[in-house]
């Protein structure tokens, strides 16, 4: 039957990277409307996203991956350095604020992951228009932002990480499980410091292959 063609539309919104993310200087992000979801499609997700990071995302160190409730964000989005010794927010599963630092030392994520940014200065952050921390890398999301549920029909994506091509093949594969579940994807403006690029970007490829080492 050949490939699935997948609609791409676009939302007109952006993300802007600041030149600071040094650590995960590339990010691929994208919305996905109207998608329905089952306790039995969040656990899907969940999996995937779990599986994805471990394997593609060689357990966060490569890359990883965030899902938002669209509702709670305003755009433009930042995704900006910062010194987690001087920002705050409340994590998500915990009902106060903290210092960025304090989150990596409580949190069973932070305690989890705190090799991979034994030497870092700053931590990657998603903080959107209203100056609020969606998310800090590579932990959690904050409360503010929220998780997905069974009400939620519409998300931001965003994948970060250490190589541009593994971050926009991984959205790729996010974005086109949402489709085959019912949503529709739409794309976001990145502006870089030197250039502007739009994801996800899923126009077909082709591959040379030799037919004997197939066979």
């Amino acid at each position: 039957t050949g490939l699935r063609k997948y609609e791409v539309k676009e939302s007109g919104n952006k993300v802007i990277v600041d030149g600071s993310v040094i650590v995960r200087p590339f990010t691929a992000c994208a919305i996905v409307k109207n998608i329905t979801f089952t306790d039995e499609r969040i656990r899907e997700t969940m999996q995937i996203q779990e599986k994805l990071s471990l394997t593609h995302g060689r357990n966060r160190k490569k890359s990883e991956y965030g899902i938002y409730p669209l509702k709670n964000i305003n755009f433009p989005i930042t995704y900006i350095a910062k010194d987690p010794h001087k920002i705050k927010f409340q994590p998500l599963g915990f009902d106060h604020e903290m210092t960025a630092i304090e989150v990596e030392r409580k949190h069973p994520k932070g305690r989890e992951f705190a090799h991979l940014t034994e030497n870092w200065d700053k931590y990657p952050f998603f903080i959107d228009n209203n100056n609020k921390v969606m998310s800090m890398l590579p932990y959690t999301n904050s409360h503010d932002t929220g998780k997905i549920d069974e009400n939620t029909t519409e998300i931001f994506i965003e994948c970060t990480g250490t190589d541009q091509k593994n971050v926009i093949e991984a959205l790729n594969i996010f974005v086109t499980m949402f489709s085959d579940m019912g949503g529709d994807i739409y794309s976001l403006e990145l502006q870089y410091p030197d250039k502007t690029i739009t994801t996800p970007n899923l126009t077909q490829e082709k591959m040379k292959l030799d037919i004997d080492y197939i066979n």
